[in-house]
């Protein structure tokens, strides 16, 4: 793995660790921000899931992060399955455990990819699987 790959790689360990931080069930979580997201994504990242646009640009990632905060109690994404690297483009699989605030919990399997530009998610494609 190239400096560059590691590099990718570690960004987006740092990115869900932040995520992880954003909806936890103890304690009052403050509503996510741009200035946030945009430490994580590019200005005009793009986020594709199950081949449907969700997200174009910081502010929608911003919504998508705070409607996240609204809707479940608490949600964790788990250790990495797998991440791998390969030029601008970090490859990984990880579950997501949520709860929601009726109580149920569910497991959902994603797999995909980020590309990086200049440091930042440019782009993460996912397939999502709701076990």
């Amino acid at each position: 793995m190239s400096l560059q790959e590691a590099q990718n790689v570690a960004h987006v360990e740092r990115t869900f660790q932040w995520f992880n931080q954003q909806i936890q069930k103890e304690g009052k979580v403050k509503k996510v921000s741009n200035a946030e997201v945009a430490q994580y994504f590019a200005e005009d990242a793009r986020m594709v899931t199950n081949g449907k646009l969700i997200c174009a640009g910081v502010d929608e990632h911003t919504t998508h992060f705070v409607e996240f905060q609204e809707k479940f109690a608490s949600m964790h994404s788990t250790p990495f399955k797998q991440i791998e690297a390969k030029g601008d483009k970090v490859w990984l699989q990880y579950s997501i455990n949520i709860e929601h605030r009726d109580g149920r919990v569910e497991d959902v399997q994603i797999m995909g990819y980020m590309q990086l530009k200049e440091g930042k998610i440019a782009h993460f494609e996912e397939l999502v699987v709701h076990a």
